[in-house]
């Protein structure tokens, strides 16, 4: 978190909540978890747009897989993109926190798949990803179009996500509300 509280939020592993105004199609209530954030652009996924579609439908010779698929975002939505909870470093994960990566290497769920009678760590499946060029996630940030939250849970992440949204609304709302009132000298 950072020391100043109006320093620009945007990173690696925040959440962005599309703010009620945001009346594009392609992210209508979306909330995504942001995976990449750097000069050179952003990339993150829906994370609360499942699909009526599972992985053994698009991958029919991963039998055992049975997780939903999510849609990802607009951008490359041919590509299949995982979430895993894992704090074992892998060159098949980029990470985003100390426990939470994300990949896209068949060779992961190659590895995943012989291990699918065992415990299988938390998984997401997206096809397709939200991107954005270089400052183009800072404009609309400026511009007002998403709401940020900084702490968030994995429940928020491999959890059900029919009411992410409103719940991610209203935490950054009780937030925002907080420092509005800010200190009350009085008090002190």
């Amino acid at each position: 978190m950072p020391s100043n509280p109006f320093s620009e939020p945007l990173r690696k592993g925040i959440l962005l909540a599309a703010r009620p105004e945001l009346t594009d199609p392609l992210f209508f209530r979306a909330v995504i978890l942001i995976c990449q954030h750097d000069s050179e652009g952003s990339l993150g996924f829906v994370i609360n747009r499942k699909t009526d579609h599972v992985l053994s439908e698009v991958l029919p010779d991963f039998p055992n897989f049975s997780e939903s698929l999510y849609a990802g975002g607009p951008v490359n939505p041919e590509q299949l993109f995982y979430l895993v909870r894992s704090a074992q470093p892998d060159e098949a994960l980029e990470p985003i926190g100390s426990d939470l990566a994300w990949g896209a290497r068949r060779e992961y769920l190659e590895h995943l798949h012989g291990q699918v009678e065992k415990r299988v760590p938390s998984l997401k499946f997206f096809v397709g990803y939200a991107g954005w060029s270089a400052g183009q996630l800072h404009r609309e940030w400026v511009e007002r179009s998403w709401y940020v939250l900084e702490r968030w849970s994995m429940g928020d992440v491999f959890g059900e996500p029919d009411e992410l949204w409103a719940s991610v609304i209203k935490r950054v709302l009780e937030r925002e509300s907080r420092l509005i009132r800010g200190p009350r000298p009085e008090l002190n």
